[in-house]
């Protein structure tokens, strides 16, 4: 009785070994996608320099980081007139010199390389500042690491129509996975104290700072995408993966973004 325990696991064996002798090596033709280019940058209300990253789309089966887009014409300007032509400070590295963010003015990014131009426009959106964090000690929640979480306090804007991304950071190490993309609207806590959990558990004597970013809907919608893809990946009924489209004109790839940014930090003790 005890050997016949094993009498199904035996034929399973013999039974993969062979189907092996029978298998046949087919090559499936994938359809290789044209390189299309990449475009990364955004403004805010701190102080400058800002950034804008131009690469371009690999092979399927390449290896290594996205090659840089050397040598373009970038530019961001704003609707008071304020044109910047940024400097490539590393391959496919573009940094401003001259402009400045505030709420509520209006941006445009220029990118030309080659023949081809790319464009975008984002309006920096008000918002409010983090009243306080809080954090409580769980240890008997379903689902949930026994540690201390933290809890970002705000009081919303009055007025429909506002857009956040949160940010968490560990002892400064940023939470940045597409799965720790955190964003919300104001449709159920318009003009009202709003209270905002993270799902991160972390231990006395961290550091916990939140960054609270204004986006617009637009933004809002590619960050929806991004997780739409990366929670469908390995999904054998998901969607088939395809590339994220943000707001680049010209089949660009990547987001333009002009956020207001708040942040606050706490001490777990």
């Amino acid at each position: 009785m005890k050997n016949s325990a094993f009498l199904p696991a035996f034929i399973m064996v013999l039974s993969i070994a062979f189907g092996i002798s029978c298998m046949e090596i087919v090559e499936i033709p994938i359809n290789e996608e044209p390189q299309k280019i990449m475009i990364e940058g955004r403004i805010h209300d701190g102080p400058g320099p800002y950034q804008v990253n131009v690469r371009t789309t690999t092979e399927i089966y390449a290896t290594g980081d996205f090659p840089a887009v050397e040598n373009a014409m970038v530019t961001i300007s704003d609707d008071l007139g304020t044109v910047d032509t940024l400097l490539e400070v590393a391959p496919g590295v573009y940094e401003t010199s001259l402009i400045q963010g505030a709420i509520g003015r209006s941006y445009s990014l220029d990118v030309k390389t080659g023949d081809k131009q790319y464009s975008a426009s984002a309006e920096m959106k008000r918002v409010n500042p983090i009243d306080t964090l809080l954090y409580v000690y769980l240890d008997t929640i379903p689902f949930l690491d026994t540690g201390y979480y933290v809890i970002a306090v705000a009081q919303e804007a009055a007025g429909l129509g506002d857009y956040y991304r949160f940010l968490f950071y560990q002892n400064d190490s940023l939470y940045d996975d597409p799965n720790d993309i955190w964003y919300t609207d104001d449709r159920l806590a318009d003009g009202n104290l709003a209270f905002f959990q993270f799902p991160y558990d972390v231990q006395l004597g961290d550091t916990v700072r939140i960054d609270v970013w204004s986006i617009e809907k637009p933004e809002y919608d590619y960050y929806y995408s991004l997780q739409s893809q990366a929670n469908s990946a390995g999904n054998p009924f998901g969607s088939p993966p395809d590339n994220v489209k943000g707001n680049i004109s010209n089949g660009a790839l990547g987001f333009f973004g002009a956020n207001a940014i708040r942040s606050s930090s706490v001490i777990i003790q």
